[in-house]
């Protein structure tokens, strides 16, 4: 990042904070600020803080212009803005506080999955203009790369990713591979579907249980 670039990545996270801070309407200061290095490699981020942490260049936006990488980072920051306004962290922590650290991991991630979906289904309720249409470019862009089922390492993975597309646009890009995830996907959508159109955070965390033990076959021997 040259100086020119670095004076407007200040200029473009101080008017995303402002813009965070509007459409939040409740007081609360949203500052944005970059990735930090203990988790480098993530493309945006947040929690119970009140800073949103974003990444300037990311492998994920390789081949858009520098107008779309723009529209990229906006979406990835509503997005992150969207769990400071309906994501309850402290819930989540209470419900993988005693178990295992590997079954902790995969509880958080199933639940993100599921959190990811939901607060974007309920973006248009709290946002619009150019904070919903690049929320939108940011998804379409994801899904448009995101790599095919049949290269996923395992059956977790496969299963996860499978989620993930499901959650995006809906169809899922490639074939399973693994039976057993294909297995656990088609028990799961339909709770997957009512934890995107769930409104209650407690709601949310008991169907990502479900989900946690009907995936529970694909890492268990792991």
């Amino acid at each position: 990042m040259n100086k020119i670039e670095a004076l407007e990545w200040k200029a473009e996270k101080y008017s995303l904070g402002r813009a965070m801070t509007a459409a939040k309407a409740d007081g609360t200061v949203l500052k944005v600020a970059d990735v930090e290095p203990a988790h480098e490699g993530a493309v945006g981020y947040t929690s119970r803080d009140k800073i949103i942490h974003l990444a300037y260049e990311h492998e994920i936006m390789d081949g858009l212009d520098k107008n779309h990488k723009r529209a990229f980072r906006m979406g990835v920051c509503t997005h992150e803005l969207m769990h400071q306004i309906l994501t309850d962290f402290v819930i989540l922590e209470r419900n993988v506080i005693g178990l295992p650290s590997y079954e902790q991991r995969i509880f958080a991630e199933l639940n993100n999955i599921i959190e990811d979906a939901r607060i974007e289904h309920y973006a248009y309720q709290f946002v619009g203009g150019a904070l919903l249409s690049s929320l939108k470019f940011a998804i379409a862009h994801t899904y448009k790369i995101a790599h095919p089922l049949e290269e996923c390492p395992n059956a977790l993975t496969q299963f996860m990713n499978a989620l993930v597309m499901y959650g995006d646009l809906g169809p899922l890009i490639g074939h399973f591979t693994f039976p057993e995830a294909k297995e656990a996907f088609m028990k799961s959508a339909e709770l997957f579907d009512a934890g995107i159109h769930e409104v209650s955070p407690r709601k949310v965390i008991k169907i990502t249980k479900q989900i946690f033990e009907i995936a529970r076959p694909l890492w268990q021997d792991e």
